[in-house]
């Protein structure tokens, strides 16, 4: 069994299979505090299986949890050998973004070149709403890094003096409205539909380009709050959840 875990600014993911049939996993990132938080997790979401881990591959955001992470899957499995993304082997030709790219996004952006073909648009409604763009040539040109939809509405709760703060997960999602009608409705509004129109522009202005040079890419959609966005998109996209840990599975099996 292969053990793949994203750690995340807002969640912990880890999922334990294989490529084709795998039992995934979540706890909220803030929530452990150390080494024996994270063993505690996965005893109680995986059991004895972890005794059948034979290795596995991580990507992190929270460099500050890597070591507790690590630490508590060897002290559940001393044989299991985790070793972290390698951008220079994924496929794509990151060198000319002009910063260390964070690994998730450079996951998703391989996997998704590979799966979908170049050039490929692949968004990312996250903590941070991100847009990422591998070219014709399988290089990834750069994007765009947006606050996301939880994370804009904790950042006016935050600054202003009276607009409240609440969880925009608890909201459904076909009766948000364009026009909300109190303050709540247009917190909800500017967050979700907001996503979703600024997700709409980018997608226009990068299709356009690329149409400069003959090519049309295809758009991939995921992240967390994807299902409460989505529906507010007026572009064609391939909704694909399970992106990342898709990619992590691939580049444990083309990188041992």
């Amino acid at each position: 069994m292969i053990l793949c875990t994203d750690i995340g600014n807002t969640r912990i993911r880890c999922a334990l299979g294989t490529a084709e049939n795998y039992v995934q996993a979540a706890v909220d990132t803030s929530t452990i505090t150390g080494a024996s938080s994270f063993a505690a997790f996965l005893r109680e979401k995986f059991g004895s299986d972890m005794q059948l881990v034979t290795g596995g591959i991580f990507s992190s955001v929270v460099p500050k949890k890597d070591a507790d992470v690590l630490t508590a899957i060897q002290a559940l499995n001393k044989n299991a050998a985790i070793k972290p993304v390698d951008t220079a082997r994924m496929g794509v030709d990151f060198s000319s973004y002009g910063s260390v790219i964070g690994q998730d996004r450079a996951v998703c952006s391989a996997v998704a070149a590979k799966k979908y073909g170049t050039p490929v648009v692949v968004v990312d409604f996250g903590t941070a709403t991100t847009v990422n763009v591998v070219d014709e040539n399988s290089a990834y040109t750069g994007g765009a890094i947006l606050a996301g939809v939880q994370t804009g509405i904790d950042a006016l709760a935050k600054g202003t003096a009276r607009l409240p703060q609440f969880d925009v997960t608890g909201n459904g999602y076909a009766e948000i409205k364009v026009i909300g009608n109190d303050t709540y409705e247009c917190l909800v509004s500017g967050a979700v539909i907001g996503a979703a129109f600024a997700a709409n522009g980018y997608v226009q202005h990068i299709q356009a380009q690329l149409a400069a040079k003959k090519a049309r890419a295809a758009v991939i959609i995921t992240g967390g709050n994807a299902p409460k966005v989505l529906p507010h998109c007026n572009f064609d996209f391939i909704y694909v959840p399970t992106l990342l840990i898709e990619g992590l599975f691939m580049l444990y099996e083309t990188t041992r």
